[in-house]
């Protein structure tokens, strides 16, 4: 496999075009560059320093703090030297108001200072280089599989995760998750200590130095998998809350809070509003209404998921069977993992076509019982701050047509907004 050297180089970037959907931040100015036509020739730079050519390039992950950092994934073509025709590569460029990522090929143009690197090859992710490979899942989980493993990448967010699925000959299977190696003892230890608890996959091994672990595979299939395809049997509103009951039972310890909807409203609002300048009103009314209640009493912490949705669940039916992605399970508010489900159901039925109105239906079984948690309002306000968290999804994909999908969302947000205080107006006007 190819990799970058470390050696810095200079690249001549351009004035990027269509400024008015690329975001201005005065504390990372190379973000311009990232998001137009500039990232070309720093790419190239970078490729000819290692005998490459780039042949094609689009974006095709975008994850931006603004003010903070910012990391762009592209897919490539890039031609090699001995090769009869162009690889598909997976090319990243990262920059935050500190400088370069660390271990990345410094690229620099001016004032301008960015970090490249190559799939698999994630300096903050040591483990994806062995996990991503057959012949490295193979050392790692082969015990579990018969011997060699195919390998097939579920998820891949640059700097930060890994899912890599793995399979043998005879059909085993497991999964190996790789984070930064600093945070797999604290994962690892959830995923024991929760698994007397609730349905959470099994950590059969780890590599402590990579940050790598193991896991079992858990039975069962994908809860939004099973909303896609329609008419089969889903679990109702008492095993998700008994899901989440014993969960908030669990003796977690001094783990950081779980960082609920409405706590991650200001930071959604920065982002839609620096990337969608022209719906920044509309995204800063949205906040404000978000923002504008608290709750009167404090709500004593339980343990929650943190991001508990459709994709975490595994079902064989009307029960629960799997809980994955445990990474932010720590204390916090129940109401907001209900929430949060209920903001993806929201989400997900709009793009779903005929499976639209199962979906819907299913969403409001949910909240029928849900409801009685909080209220009307307090959940649908909640509801509407998922919503909002989702709205950058089309961007940081980059959909199409992004602008569009991220505008959807925004009128979805406000709907819900509009349907918990209404509710909560019929419940005042009859007592």
């Amino acid at each position: 496999m190819r990799g970058f050297s470390s050696s810095s180089h200079g690249a001549a970037i351009p004035t990027p075009e269509d400024a008015a959907m690329i975001p201005c931040d005065p504390a990372l100015p190379a973000a311009a560059h990232l998001l137009g036509p500039g990232a070309r020739p720093l790419l190239e730079a970078a490729l000819a320093a290692t005998g490459g050519r780039l042949v094609e390039l689009r974006r095709a992950q975008v994850l931006y703090h603004p003010g903070r950092d910012l990391t762009v994934r592209y897919a490539a073509s890039v031609a090699w030297p001995g090769d009869e025709r162009p690889r598909r590569e997976a090319l990243m460029v990262g920059t935050s108001r500190h400088g370069p990522p660390p271990g990345t090929l410094p690229l620099e143009a001016g004032d301008l200072s960015v970090g490249v690197w190559r799939y698999p090859f994630d300096p903050a992710l040591p483990g994806l280089a062995h996990a991503a490979t057959a012949e490295g899942a193979s050392r790692l989980a082969g015990r579990w599989l018969g011997g060699a493993a195919r390998v097939r990448v579920r998820t891949y967010r640059p700097g930060r995760r890994a899912v890599v699925r793995a399979t043998g000959a005879d059909g085993g299977e497991v999964y190996l998750k790789v984070v930064p190696p600093a945070e797999l003892g604290g994962l690892a230890a959830r995923h024991r200590l929760l698994g007397g608890l609730v349905p959470v996959p099994e950590v059969l091994a780890v590599d402590e130095a990579h940050g790598v672990a193991v896991l079992r595979a858990l039975h069962g299939e994908d809860l939004r998998e099973r909303l896609r395809h329609g008419g089969r049997p889903l679990p109702g509103a008492a095993a998700l809350v008994g899901l989440l009951d014993r969960l908030a039972r669990a003796p977690l310890g001094a783990a950081p809070p779980a960082r609920g909807p409405l706590a991650s409203v200001a930071r959604h609002a920065e982002l839609l509003a620096r990337v969608l300048p022209g719906e920044a009103g509309e995204v800063r009314r949205i906040a404000d209404a978000l923002l504008a209640d608290t709750a009167d009493e404090p709500v004593l912490p339980a343990v929650v998921h943190g991001d508990f949705h459709e994709a975490q669940l595994r079902s064989d039916g009307l029960e629960v069977v799997g809980l994955l992605d445990l990474e932010g399970v720590g204390p916090g508010d129940h109401l907001d993992d209900l929430a949060t489900l209920l903001g993806h159901l929201a989400t997900l039925a709009v793009g779903a076509g005929a499976a639209r109105s199962g979906i819907e239906h299913y969403l409001e079984d949910l909240r029928r019982r849900f409801v009685t948690e909080a209220g009307p309002a307090e959940l649908d306000r909640r509801v509407a701050a998922a919503i909002l968290g989702l709205a950058t999804g089309p961007f940081r994909v980059q959909e199409v047509a992004w602008p569009e999908a991220t505008r959807d969302r925004l009128d979805l947000a406000t709907r819900w907004l509009g349907r918990g205080r209404a509710g909560e107006s019929a419940l005042m006007a009859a007592s």
